[in-house]
């Protein structure tokens, strides 16, 4: 990545299967380009990453429910690319992978927005087989606890 700020400047516009998909496909070559820079030591500037990845999510839930499952396969592989950047970076750079540079808040990563979301789908499901088998639910207190 010769030169990131210019490779992240703005998404592609765009809101049929093949442009989300390109876009993704798009977003995992920066994310391998990324990991190759980062293999060699050197650091590199992620921080138009995620304004891209928000932008090919949001495009990806625009699209029709038949089309969105289209590209439901390219998203899953882009996570596993993130998890995988994220790996080598802490691999390499160790706890200065996770540490903000201007100490602002940050908004939950793309794998706790993910977990957040199959927590809470399991949370619904087990509510609706309490309710089908009639028994009354645990305190969402105790639930919801950190293991």
């Amino acid at each position: 990545m010769s030169n990131p700020p210019d490779t992240l400047a703005q998404p592609n516009q765009g809101l049929d299967v093949a442009a989300v998909r390109a876009e993704i496909r798009r977003i995992a070559l920066l994310i391998n380009e990324a990991r190759d820079v980062i293999s060699h030591g050197n650091l590199i500037p992620l921080n138009g990453l995620e304004v891209l990845i928000r932008h090919v999510c949001s495009q990806a839930a625009s699209l029709e429910k038949g089309q969105g499952r289209q590209v439901r396969n390219d998203l899953e592989a882009l996570v596993y690319e993130l998890d995988s950047l994220e790996t080598d970076m802490t691999s390499r750079f160790g706890s200065l992978a996770r540490r903000s540079l201007d100490d602002a808040p940050r908004p939950p990563t793309v794998g706790a927005a993910y977990k957040a979301g199959v927590d809470r789908a399991a949370q619904i499901e087990r509510q609706r087989a309490q309710r089908s088998t009639g028994t009354s639910a645990p305190s969402s207190k105790t639930q919801d606890k950190p293991q």
